[in-house]
């Protein structure tokens, strides 16, 4: 299973109790999800949400293999939809407003490397179709791709991916769809890496980084998810509760500080993390996905709509 960053930080900061109604709102394989339920039970409720439904599938085989099926079944409600649209979850099922909410931005090693899920294109490491989404409903890169411009590619390699080379990565990939369209990740991986200098290609991180991230990004619109989220969380969490954010872009973590900061200037909310909580030298040692993770809390203020 995904091993999930920075639990017992999401645990003491989020503080959930017994009895108490929480929402995980990208629940993945279910690892932060299976903490937060032990805090609550017996009587308390979690709506777990994730844009993929094979993530839904694998929450719950491991919350049932830990708790049995008569407790999830009457503890747990999974909802197969993103995070942008908790808000909307929380009502159609009847939740009160929640106590805690949790999200752990980007994307899980299961959703990389699992045997249970078909791929995704998420990886360059391996020869999938380049999809990365998170479901079928959302475009794949392979589809709109040939819709972008060379200067497109440039805006989005560089606002998303940071991309110190986005021209050239760009005018390659442009170049090589008019020879044939790209179909998997070993094309694009294999185009990029053609594109820059050597020296580049063998740095720190595989050449091809940036610009998956990049395209994944933008292919699931995440950051306007991420906004629509925020926008919402006074529908979401109730006064005194708290709402966490687990991010691993810059991006992401540059969206969350301003609104929460934003938040507690219109005394409708305190920030409990003053700067954001990152994983302490033996996490990063047994799970090298937590060094990039930030973690931002804010607890709900007394007049909050």
């Amino acid at each position: 299973m995904h091993t999930p960053v920075l639990t017992n930080e999401v645990l003491g900061l989020l503080d959930p109790r017994p009895g108490q109604f929480v929402l995980d709102g990208t629940v993945g394989s279910g690892g932060h999800a299976l903490e937060l339920l032990k805090k609550i039970l017996p009587d308390g409720k979690l709506l777990a949400i994730d844009a993929d439904r094979y993530s839904i599938l694998a929450a719950e085989r491991t919350l049932v293999a830990a708790f049995g099926r008569e407790i999830v079944g009457s503890h747990v409600i999974f909802e197969h939809d993103t995070y942008a649209r908790a808000a909307q979850a929380v009502s159609r099922h009847g939740f009160p407003l929640v106590h805690a909410a949790l999200l752990d931005l980007g994307f899980s090693s299961d959703q990389i490397d699992s045997a249970d899920r078909p791929p995704r294109g998420f990886s360059f490491l391996s020869d999938e179709p380049l999809l990365m989404t998170y479901n079928d409903e959302t475009v794949a890169v392979r589809d709109f791709l040939p819709e972008l411009s060379v200067a497109d590619l440039v805006k989005i390699l560089r606002e998303f991916g940071e991309e110190r080379y986005a021209m050239k990565i760009a005018t390659a990939i442009k170049e090589r769809e008019r020879v044939r369209p790209f179909l998997t990740t070993r094309d694009l991986s294999e185009t990029i890496t053609a594109a820059i200098p050597p020296r580049y290609a063998r740095g720190r991180i595989h050449p091809a980084t940036r610009t998956f991230m990049a395209l994944r990004i933008y292919a699931n619109q995440e950051l306007n998810q991420l906004k629509l989220f925020l926008a919402d969380i006074s529908l979401i969490v109730a006064t005194g509760g708290r709402v966490g954010v687990i991010s691993f872009h810059s991006l992401e973590d540059r969206l969350v500080k301003r609104d929460f900061l934003a938040l507690a200037k219109e005394n409708r909310g305190r920030i409990i993390t003053k700067k954001p909580v990152t994983a302490s030298a033996n996490e990063i040692r047994q799970n090298a996905r937590a060094r990039s993770a930030k973690f931002r809390v804010l607890e709900l203020g007394s007049n909050t709509l």
